[in-house]
């Protein structure tokens, strides 16, 4: 019996350890088989991801810095190129795969202005418009700090305003100066905000303004940028004491469009009633805003480069409202606090020509001193001309004030090269105008038969600018009256007489309107250096040889009264 319990014990055991083989095995393949399934599952859903992120339903996942800065340079290439097609994907791409804190301040930056750039070249015809608002709203949300916040939305502001969306601009620049305002409300002492975000401000209000207030018929185009802001219209003596109060920029004289941008309407009815319906169109909120903010930038303590750059449109801002007399005065101040700059003087200079065409004497002030700050302005040298210039001959003042200011002006422009004349070519230089050279020589002329013991007793009495002249006849021989152009100049016109051409005026090099600056330089030249200088004969000769009598007779004319300065300065 126990034989028999035993033998089917022993028969068991093997069973069961088969059994449990048999169970691993297959437990094992279920979980290679479900394992294999997960991975199919993952490998599908990681498919259907990056599906998904290439139809931008998801985010693209993130890059490393290396792949972020080598897309940079890419984009930075691809700019260069002008491919702002390629450009913008790329810009894109960094965006949607860079976490909010990956992208430091300046590389946002570098993408925001390449936006701008790609906006304005491409504009709604690649549909990047709106890609570049989404994206230029995350942009700002990503700014560390507050301070940075709204600079990114006065640049937003700016890039507005220069594709004329002035009322999405306005709500920019509002936004960015509660935020400054925020950040800096210790430090802002006088209530005048930055100059920077009232100067955007300022301009933004300006074109809204004008936009909405000023009716079409009297808004400039581009083709009236030039010229008066109306044509001259008949103001009588009744007129000049109507009871409105102050100046009116209806009675001003040959205000161009720098000063006031608009086109003011005949006058059909009383001139009272003409300048109450114009100043109605300034009883305008955002026109006080925008003269407001401009005013602030203007002042701002102390000044930044947003306070000049505030001068013009203000000073436009307040004549387009007919405030004559806040706009002289903001003009008066501007002379003092930017007495470095030629601006504010030259503006002044003219509205005071306008106003009050009589005081003489500060127009040529100013124009004065805007030409020693900036003395290569070609308009403030003719402006003065044409204040002294109809000089009557015993006028000593106004030669004296020519001959300072016109050699000012010669001695801060290089010519382009050794062509006499500047007309139909392509050249790099600044030349002197012909109109400038002819004043010179008459100013010389006038000194030689007029008061020459005085004037000359003047000019050698002062160390200083007797210094200032021995210079000058060094510089201007090289850069105004070199031989060697002339020399040159001369040799074809004489190869071509003897040649016998039949058309001797095609084959010279100088240009129209080049005889009659060779005439003028030639003329100031024997003042300069004496009738025998070698530019002079050599110009004399050129000019027989073309046959223009009119400017030979000129030139005659100053070598019989030559004044011969450089001798006289040369011997004291």
């Amino acid at each position: 019996m126990m034989s028999t319990i035993n033998t089917s014990a022993c028969t068991t055991e093997p069973s069961l350890q088969k059994s449990e083989l048999v169970e691993k095995e297959e437990k094992e393949h279920y979980d290679d088989v479900a394992e294999a399934e997960a991975e199919a599952d993952d490998s599908e859903k990681a498919d259907n991801e990056e599906m998904r992120r290439q139809m931008g339903e998801l985010p693209t996942l993130a890059f490393l810095p290396q792949h972020r800065r080598q897309l940079l340079r890419l984009l930075d290439k691809l700019l260069s190129f002008h491919q702002w097609a390629d450009a913008a994907r790329v810009i894109s791409l960094l965006l949607q795969s860079s976490p909010t804190g990956t992208l430091t301040e300046i590389q946002l930056r570098r993408l925001f202005m390449a936006m701008c750039e790609i906006e304005k070249r491409l504009g709604d015809a690649a549909d990047f418009h709106h890609e570049v608002k989404r994206r230029l709203g995350e942009y700002i949300e990503q700014m560390i700090s507050p301070s940075m916040n709204a600079t990114a939305k006065l640049e937003l502001a700016n890039f507005y305003f220069s594709q004329g969306e002035y009322q999405e601009a306005y709500g920019e620049v509002k936004k960015a100066q509660m935020a400054w305002s925020h950040e800096n409300l210790a430090q802002d002492t006088h209530g005048k905000g930055n100059p920077f975000m009232n100067l955007t401000l300022g301009m933004i209000c300006y074109k809204l303004w004008y936009k909405n207030a000023i009716p079409e018929d009297m808004k400039i185009q581009r083709s009236d940028v030039i010229g008066p802001a109306w044509e001259e219209r008949g103001i009588f003596d009744s007129d000049l004491e109507a009871g409105f109060e102050g100046p009116s920029v209806f009675l001003a004289r040959g205000l161009d469009t720098r000063l006031l941008p608009i086109k003011l309407r005949p006058m059909y009815e009383d001139i009272e009633i003409c300048i109450q319906k114009y100043r109605q169109l300034a009883d305008n909120n955002v026109y006080e805003e925008g003269v407001q903010c401009l005013s602030n930038a203007l002042h701002s303590s102390p000044p930044k480069s947003a306070s000049l750059d505030a001068l013009e449109p203000l000073i436009q801002l307040l004549l387009l409202g007919d405030r004559v007399t806040d706009a002289g005065a903001e003009l008066v101040k501007a002379c003092f606090q930017f007495d470095y700059s030629a601006i504010p003087f030259g503006l002044r200079a003219r509205f005071v020509e306008c106003f009050a065409p009589k005081e003489v004497d500060t127009i040529s002030s100013c124009y004065q001193a805007a030409l020693k700050i900036d003395a290569t302005c070609s308009s403030y040298v003719e402006d003065l001309i044409k204040i002294h210039g109809n000089r009557n001959t015993s006028n000593e003042h106004s030669t004296m004030v020519l001959l300072e200011m016109i050699p000012r002006h010669i001695d801060a422009m290089v010519p382009s090269g050794d062509l006499v004349g500047l007309v139909g070519r392509d050249c790099v230089g600044r030349e002197v105008k012909t109109s400038v050279w002819e004043e010179l020589a008459s100013c010389f002329l006038t000194v030689s038969n007029y008061f020459q013991g005085r004037i000359m007793s003047e000019i050698l009495s002062e160390r200083i600018v007797r210094a200032t002249w021995k210079t000058r006849f060094r510089w201007w021989k090289e850069k105004h009256f070199r031989e060697t152009s002339l020399f040159s100049q001369a040799t074809i016109s004489e190869q071509a007489c003897i040649a016998g051409s039949s058309n001797t005026e095609s084959n010279l090099p100088l240009l129209p309107g080049d005889d009659e600056l060779l005439a003028r330089k030639a003329a100031c030249a024997c003042h300069l250096y004496g009738p025998s200088d070698e530019y002079v004969v050599l110009a004399l000769n050129l000019l027989n040889i073309r046959g223009n009598n009119d400017d030979i007779s000129f030139l005659e004319m100053h070598m019989q009264s030559a004044l011969n300065f450089c001798g006289s300065v040369g011997s004291h």
